[in-house]
């Protein structure tokens, strides 16, 4: 998980992790910006999901098909303190 945290946050500077999820394929990120007081994230911030075999990155778009693969049976997890 902290891998796919950093994968994430190379590729989307100026961005923290605020929730994380998993499924057997993926890890799923979701971001707001770091510089954010808010407990809610900004509406539109992204989700990104990690694929645990290859580490390709996946935005998460409703509607999409990756969206529906990637957060298909996806349950809530802790994001890990570093």
């Amino acid at each position: 998980m902290t891998d796919a945290i950093g994968l994430v946050l190379a590729e989307y500077p100026g961005m923290r992790a605020i929730g994380a999820a998993e499924n057997s394929d993926a890890w799923i990120i979701g971001l707001d910006f770091a510089a954010s007081t808010s407990e809610h994230p900004v509406p539109g911030t992204p989700s990104i999901a990690v694929d645990k075999t290859s580490g390709v990155l996946h935005s998460l778009t409703p509607g999409t098909d990756e969206f529906w693969h990637y957060m298909t049976g996806a349950r809530k997890v802790p994001i890990p303190q570093v």
